[in-house]
């Protein structure tokens, strides 16, 4: 489980300053979920609730990786060098499975509750984590086709993945096969999971899944109205503790 660690260092961003308000006047937030608004606006999304974001990453990368970290670092990077997560401290794993660790077993370390998942520009792809093993009976909303950069990439994509989630073996992401599973971007039924497979020396994309997002408590106006006085010498007084918070 991916904990709120004020201990994390956290990228430079003046949203930065808004976040750790809504954890400042917010008490009793469960640290299990990271304090972030939405980067575009989510209909229907009150404080309180949870989210995940997904992607497919611009970037690519052959398959013969064994271990599920290096998938795992390949998309956090990703999400940390270009486009709308660049700036923000979210987690991300890889919709991948390796002979060793299964997909849905890989992100459900990011998972507390079954929450809905949305592409970056807001969309919604499945209304809980789970739907997304579930995608023969109940399709995807939405296909994930939409990058970091919210351009459109509808291609193939490495999981090494069946359709309920579940490790290929020799066929997963660095197995013994030379060829490895493949998902199709394109299609929101079982497909985009697991539709045939390539050599594992090809590049393609990854899906990258976020770890489990919380909207936070909306301040009132004549508290918004104190951050920039008020909360900068408090944050200063936070850092002296612990929590490193840089502010652009």
């Amino acid at each position: 489980m991916q904990m709120f660690d004020t201990h994390r260092p956290m990228k430079p961003r003046l949203a930065a300053v808004l976040i750790l308000a809504g954890a400042i006047f917010a008490p009793g937030i469960p640290e299990a979920a990271l304090l972030l608004q939405p980067v575009k606006p989510i209909p229907g999304l009150q404080p309180g609730d949870r989210y995940h974001y997904v992607f497919v990453t611009v970037g690519v990368t052959p398959a013969t990786f064994v271990t599920i970290e290096d998938y795992n670092g390949f998309v956090d990077i990703q999400a940390d060098a270009t486009g709308v997560f660049q700036s923000l401290d979210i987690q991300w794993r890889a919709i991948a499975s390796t002979p060793g660790t299964s997909a849905q077993t890989n992100i459900s370390a990011l998972v507390t509750t079954d929450a809905p998942v949305f592409l970056p520009d807001g969309t919604m792809v499945a209304a809980a984590v789970s739907d997304l093993f579930d995608t023969e009976t109940h399709p995807l909303l939405s296909t994930i086709t939409m990058t970091q950069n919210e351009t459109l990439r509808a291609e193939m994509v490495w999981t090494g993945t069946g359709t309920h989630g579940e490790s290929l073996g020799s066929g997963a992401l660095g197995g013994t096969s030379s060829s490895t599973g493949v998902g199709h971007a394109q299609i929101p039924s079982a497909g985009w999971l697991f539709g045939s497979y390539r050599t594992k020396t090809e590049e393609f994309s990854l899906y990258a899944f976020s770890e489990e997002l919380e909207v936070p408590a909306v301040p009132a106006p004549a508290t918004v109205s104190l951050l920039p006085m008020g909360l900068l010498p408090l944050l200063r007084r936070r850092s002296n503790i612990g929590a490193r918070v840089s502010i652009a």
